[in-house]
């Protein structure tokens, strides 16, 4: 329960099994990865999967969308171990943290740059096939 009393948006049941579906994606990728040696890490070729369905009209985005947005809305989560690393490696605040953290920078650039790029071939994609669509 929140301080409001509400429940979190991850304890209802409906977001439990958007999210039980993206991480069956996941899962069933890591299979795929493990059994067919694939030099792809399972989160990438989820991605593709979980794109591909979405894409393909296979699964509507509505059937994953809150549960995407609750597992967003929780990211910050995802930040705490690095925190404690650093507080246990304070090494990691010398001429190597600095290595670390451009080599860091410049890859989040990098897949920020072809994130966007990716969206908006998607968006430019979706846009035609509207255009087709309308008479």
């Amino acid at each position: 329960m929140t301080p409001a009393g509400k429940i979190h948006p991850l304890l209802r049941p409906a977001v439990l099994l958007e999210v039980a579906l993206i991480v069956a994606t996941w899962w069933l990728a890591d299979l795929a990865v493990k059994a067919w040696h694939l030099p792809v890490p399972a989160g990438v070729l989820g991605l593709l999967a979980l794109s591909a369905l979405l894409l393909s009209g296979l699964l509507p985005h509505q059937r994953i969308a809150q549960g995407a947005q609750a597992l967003l809305g929780d990211m910050l989560l995802l930040f705490i171990p690095p925190l404690m690393a650093l507080v246990n490696h304070p090494e990691l605040l010398s001429d190597l943290g600095v290595r670390l953290a451009v080599a860091v920078v410049v890859g989040t650039l990098c897949v920020m740059a072809c994130v966007g790029w990716v969206v908006q071939q998607c968006v430019r994609l979706e846009a035609r096939r509207h255009e087709r669509r309308a008479p």
